[in-house]
């Protein structure tokens, strides 16, 4: 069994509307929340005309842990990447919400600079040492 997760957004501003998490795929045997069934079976969406919205299609496990840990709040239309909120649990309530890119694509380009630093710094000490 693998599920699809839809991610429906404003197209103007990418801000979210409706997640729907209902596809489920059996074997062969697919089950697919349509676009026209979500926009009859969600008031978010059927309140909306259709042509405003606009549709990211996941894997269910792609951003996993960034929905389980994280809120939607949109998407980037530039990048068309989900936008999440990561609440503090610290300060549950603050005044000014900061909506980052997922956590998972903020580590994997860390751990990208960090191979690019660590590399610079070898080929730097060959060039010390043999120098």
């Amino acid at each position: 069994m693998k599920r699809k997760r839809k991610l429906f957004y404003n197209k103007v501003d990418g801000a979210a509307i409706q997640t729907v998490d209902g596809d489920i795929i059996y074997g062969s045997d697919l089950k697919e929340t349509t676009i026209e069934e979500a926009f009859r079976d969600y008031k978010s969406l059927a309140e909306r005309v259709p042509e405003t919205v606009g549709l990211l299609e996941l894997e269910y496990d792609d951003y996993l842990q960034d929905f389980k840990e994280g809120v939607w709040t949109g998407v980037d239309l530039d990048t068309m990447k989900p936008l999440f909120y990561y609440p503090n649990p610290n300060d549950p309530a603050p005044e000014q919400p900061v909506y980052q890119p997922p956590l998972t694509e903020q580590v994997k380009e860390l751990r990208e600079r960090q191979d690019a630093t660590e590399a610079a710094i070898l080929a730097l000490m060959d060039v010390t040492v043999m120098g």
